[in-house]
């Protein structure tokens, strides 16, 4: 019997609220799973408590508008005044989130504010990227490496738009020298900015693993504490930090540094992050090999032998 299939074309789903904190919604016909819960950045004032701070609600309120105007600019095909609330909106929740501080906020209504802030602001600057048609890419020659071992990082800021960007800086995280930078330059629109790095990973490298372990004594697991939790895999520590400058503002965009291959017509472009191995390491293939004791046939096992020092 064949498996069971979505049909091309829209689809649709149906669900029922079965179970609520807020007083009375279960009762009440809802239009959107968010109906009731204010998604709102002004709704972001209850972690305030009854009375927030004076300055917290016009804030938040500016923050919103911007927003608003770069939706507008966006439909009305106004490219000019899209950059500018988007560089306008992103310098706005940098300032409101350094402020979180001074406001007289407790830790956990500063906590709870700073933290759906923060997404706020990633997503701030990649509309600034998008706004710009700026692409940003980094990779390295080799995807399995190991401790000690050099590298060379190519780092591109590709300008796909009309306006030009200025790049400040490039830096790079995770490496042995985390003091060397790209050096500054104007990417006028339709240019490629590029830049070859030859780093080095550090003498002492974690290799690449996951994150958690089956503890002996109990149906669970532990988790790595450094690691935040949902990820499927560890966050790679290996990353270049783009420091790019607007007419009206600054953005810093982080990038993982990736491996790049496999670009055959055919199979098209593969990406991977870098693996971390160890520097001598003995694979045996078959891994499980059954063997009658009265069989008198030959069986054959490779083993392959990996040095990268």
């Amino acid at each position: 019997m064949s498996p069971l299939v979505n049909l091309p074309g829209p689809a649709s789903a149906r669900y029922r609220l079965a179970e609520t904190t807020i007083e009375g919604q279960v009762d009440i016909p809802e239009r959107s799973l968010f109906d009731g819960v204010d998604v709102s950045l002004e709704g972001l004032a209850r972690f305030a408590g009854v009375q927030p701070p004076n300055d917290l609600v016009p804030e938040l309120a500016a923050l919103a508008r911007y927003g608003a105007s770069a939706q507008d600019a966006f439909d009305q095909g106004a490219m000019l005044e899209l950059r500018t609330s988007l560089l306008a909106g992103l310098t706005a929740v940098r300032t409101l989130r350094g402020r979180l501080g001074v406001l007289g906020l407790s830790g956990e209504a500063a906590f709870e504010i700073d933290f759906r802030l923060a997404q706020k602001e990633r997503q701030y600057a990649q509309a600034v990227l998008l706004a710009h048609d700026i692409r940003l890419e980094a990779f390295a020659t080799d995807g399995i490496v190991v401790a000690d071992q050099p590298v060379t990082v190519l780092a591109q800021v590709a300008n796909y738009g009309e306006a030009a960007v200025a790049v400040r800086q490039i830096r790079f995280n995770g490496f042995a020298d985390e003091t060397l930078t790209c050096g500054a330059d104007i990417v006028a629109g339709g240019g490629v900015y590029e830049c070859d790095s030859v780093l080095q990973f550090p003498a002492m490298l974690p290799e690449s693993d996951v994150y958690w372990e089956r503890l002996p004594n109990a149906a669970r697991y532990r988790v790595d504490a450094d690691v935040p939790f949902g990820l499927p895999f560890r966050p790679t520590p290996f990353r270049a930090i783009f420091e790019l400058d607007f007419i009206s503002g600054r953005i810093l965009v982080d990038r993982p540094v990736a491996y790049r291959h496999a670009s055959d017509i055919f199979v098209g472009e593969k990406r991977m992050e870098l693996q971390v191995v160890p520097r001598f390491a003995v694979d045996v293939t078959p891994q499980i090999a059954v063997l009658p004791l009265d069989a008198d046939t030959e069986r054959e096992v490779r083993v392959t032998v990996r040095h990268g020092g």
